[in-house]
């Protein structure tokens, strides 16, 4: 988990890396769209592995957002670009002595809508935080009206990370790797964190 000194550097980066590579360019990439039968061989996965977790009413709600998710890639397609990492989650940074974050595994890397990154930090302190440090950071860059941009699509980038994170609850067996195993059994809290934000944003 990240520790709460770690939030405002690895914010600031995002934003940094956001500002410094913004384009107002037709998107080139965007999430696809997972296909029914796709997403409920992860959904049963998911539940056979974490019957605690995955209770029939946060199933109907991941069926729901199966459902919403066109929605969302389209309200994504028309929004701000920019250099995204698209995995920036703790397993890829590296903290210097210094406090200062560097990110690693840029393999994934491609432009793309930021509110993807930003998304995946959502959890990390309380969304009201993250935002307020992402959109400051933003401003410290001259980007004032794209941090309402950004978010305006947090709801539909948080939608893009759930499903991920669902998908990684939810991968068909494989080699057990104990970092993996540790981040893949907190995966559905997570989500349950943020499918509770999305649902209080939409009221």
């Amino acid at each position: 988990d990240i520790k709460d000194w770690q939030v405002e550097p690895l914010l600031q980066l995002l934003a940094d890396l956001h500002a410094n590579t913004w384009s107002s360019q037709a998107m080139p990439w965007a999430p696809e769209q997972w296909d029914d039968d796709r997403w409920q061989a992860r959904l049963d996965v998911a539940g056979e592995r974490y019957p605690e977790l995955m209770s029939s009413g946060l199933r109907n709600r991941l069926m729901q957002l199966h459902e919403e998710m066109p929605d969302s890639i389209a309200a994504l397609m028309d929004g701000p670009t920019a250099l995204i990492h698209t995995d920036s989650g703790h397993d890829n940074t590296l903290w210097r002595p210094d406090g200062s974050v560097v990110l690693l595994d840029w393999s994934n890397a491609r432009f793309g809508p930021p509110a993807i990154d930003l998304a995946a930090h959502l959890t990390d302190a309380g969304p009201d935080r993250v935002i307020s440090v992402y959109v400051d950071a933003l401003h410290a860059n001259g980007l004032t009206d794209a941090s309402q941009e950004i978010v305006a699509e947090l709801e539909h980038a948080v939608r893009i990370f759930v499903r991920g994170m669902v998908g990684f609850a939810g991968q068909p067996s494989e080699p057990s790797q104990p970092r993996l195993e540790k981040f893949r059994g907190r995966a559905l809290d997570v989500v349950r964190t943020d499918l509770d934000w999305i649902d209080t944003e939409r009221r």
